[in-house]
């Protein structure tokens, strides 16, 4: 028999081993320092960019491509067929394959003893 262990997984990662790869204090050193720096320099000048045109948007909509409300409303009326077609097709052939909802899970049964 064995004896019952308890497991403290998370107790474990902070308190026992090396430190973990992302902590707060690293956040200084000289690499993640000027990663911060050009994401922030970055957002500036693209906030920057955005003020600058009156606030347009930067990326044109349908709007600018010459759809119209009607042209818009088939499209969207589309989306949850185009979307239900796109989930049902992998599921279909992980079925037909013996696969439970992705490659990696195996169906045990009638299935498996066909192949």
């Amino acid at each position: 028999m064995h004896a019952f262990v308890p497991f403290f997984a998370h107790e474990k990662w902070f308190l026992e081993g090396e430190l973990p790869g992302l902590t707060l204090w690293r956040a200084t050193e000289p690499l993640p320092l000027s990663l911060i720096l050009a994401v922030v320099i970055a957002s500036t000048l693209g906030w920057a960019l955005f003020v600058s045109r009156d606030r347009r948007p930067l990326l044109p909509g349908p709007e600018q491509f010459g759809a119209t409300q009607e042209s818009l409303a088939i499209f969207y009326g589309l989306v949850p067929f185009i979307l239900g077609i796109h989930t049902a097709v992998p599921l279909l052939v992980c079925g037909v394959n013996g696969e439970w909802l992705s490659p990696n899970n195996d169906l045990e049964g009638w299935l498996k003893k066909l192949g």
